[in-house]
């Protein structure tokens, strides 16, 4: 019992230091768990075997999430996803309910490379002049990217998934794979909301309801798109275009491990776009900071999921949610965990509850006869479709900010939305075999 204790005052330190921004992820995650870890009694060559695994599982996932970044970047700069979104805006006219459907397929597709900050220059530059002039609503631009997001971030790359396979060693694009039928649905569900905010934006119109944004101040977010992206249909466009596609191929094929992909992905990417070292240095020194930041911190997770994975403290702490849990919800335990993800990750933001809560329900699970491929599926999309309601989270106040409302309503209207988004992907995942029901 004093592992579980110390296990759970870990993991509530760590929580606590990041909730109130006493400590970014880095140095909580490198400094809390090994003095817990001596706390307990291990021994200083104890706490080194764990961290060393800890560290070598997540090696893999950091790695891509950092070349993935990179890659992404790249084309973005190049001005790959601008042609279409310029196609989708050109079709909108003044018709409500295709301009609402619309921003929707656009949201979607910015997210390719669920980068939240390159979705929102994308599309919310791209649309918020047209909601404003015709005086749609702006809550509904916010709602289609809050559940766009939610939606677009189970691909490898996605945040939830990255975090998951650094803590469980799990391959991204495997689980991506057995989650498309749940992405599918997802996708769905969003284009019949986006119809449905249509409709009630077009009646609001017809009540003299307008929304012209008059109440709000331009450029309020601080943040500007860039203005000198290539966004020419000549060749290096279609040379772009077929190296992304074949790069999604080879990730979803497993032909190489996620990490080796991306690799050869920004290798080329720097070839057919820039002639010299000159520029292959400058360019990834501009998308290298925000690439670094996160590769550091899923090493770092590795101190925190190798010391409570391979010590006691977390058989312990297993012991105590499946002592908490009747037998007669046993079965449902997979649904359980879901909900979980769904609420905890509100509260602790996507780090929190990864790298603590997650481990601690796949072991748990274990006592209850579920694998850990079930479980880590159905957290994901818990964990992810919520992103954009985090207060913890600063992408999610630049959302709200961007599309000149307040957080807190624009959180408060989405929230019963986003439940129905994760209702549809659990209900798909257990009629297809994806989420596992004793």
């Amino acid at each position: 019992m004093t592992y579980a204790v110390l296990g759970y005052a870990m993991i509530a330190l760590i929580v606590i230091l990041l909730l109130t921004n006493k400590a970014n992820p880095i140095m909580a995650f490198i400094i809390v768990p090994p003095i817990i870890a001596l706390t307990a009694g291990y021994s200083i060559s104890e706490i080194n075997d764990f961290i060393k695994a800890g560290v070598s599982s997540s090696m893999g996932t950091a790695l891509l999430a950092m070349l993935s970044i990179i890659f992404f970047s790249i084309m973005t700069e190049q001005g790959l996803f601008d042609p279409v979104v310029d196609f989708l805006v050109s079709k909108a006219g003044d018709k409500v309910a295709i301009i609402v459907v619309i921003s929707a397929l656009v949201a979607h597709f910015s997210h390719l490379d669920t980068g939240t900050t390159s979705t929102l220059l994308v599309t919310i530059p791209a649309m918020l002049p047209i909601y404003k002039r015709i005086g749609i609503d702006r809550k509904y631009l916010y709602l289609v990217i809050v559940q766009a997001i939610g939606v677009m971030n189970l691909l490898p790359w996605g945040g939830a998934i990255t975090r998951s396979c650094a803590v469980t060693g799990m391959d991204p694009a495997a689980i991506t794979r057995a989650l498309v039928p749940c992405l599918i649905a997802g996708f769905a569900y969003n284009m019949v909301t986006a119809y449905l905010y249509g409709k009630r934006a077009q009646a609001k119109i017809r009540d003299g309801i307008l929304d012209r944004g008059e109440d709000s101040v331009e450029g309020d977010s601080g943040l500007t798109v860039e203005g000198n992206r290539n966004t020419k249909l000549n060749m290096k466009y279609w040379i772009n275009l077929a190296w992304t596609l074949f790069i999604i191929v080879l990730l979803f094929k497993g032909t190489f491990a996620g990490y080796i992909t991306f690799m050869f992905a920004v290798a080329g990417a720097l070839l057919i776009n820039y002639r010299t070292v000159k520029e292959w240095n400058g360019i990834i020194d501009k998308y290298a900071k925000n690439a670094l930041r996160i590769t550091l911190v899923m090493f770092a997770a590795g101190f925190f999921s190798g010391i409570l994975n391979k010590s006691e403290m977390l058989t312990e702490m297993a012991g105590v949610v499946t002592s908490m849990i009747p037998a007669s919800m046993a079965p449902l335990f997979a649904i359980i965990c879901g909900v979980i993800a769904f609420v905890f990750s509100i509260l602790l933001g996507a780090d929190g509850f990864h790298y603590g809560m997650m481990p601690l329900l796949i072991k748990a699970g274990e006592t209850f006869g579920f694998g850990q491929t079930g479980l880590v599926y159905i957290m994901c999309m818990g964990a992810d479709v919520v992103s954009q309601l985090r207060p913890v989270q600063a992408t999610s106040w630049m959302t709200a900010g961007m599309c000149n409302i307040e957080f807190k309503d624009g959180a408060i209207k989405a929230f019963p939305i986003i439940l129905g988004l994760f209702a549809v992907e659990v209900v798909v995942g257990v009629i297809f075999g994806i989420i596992p029901i004793l």
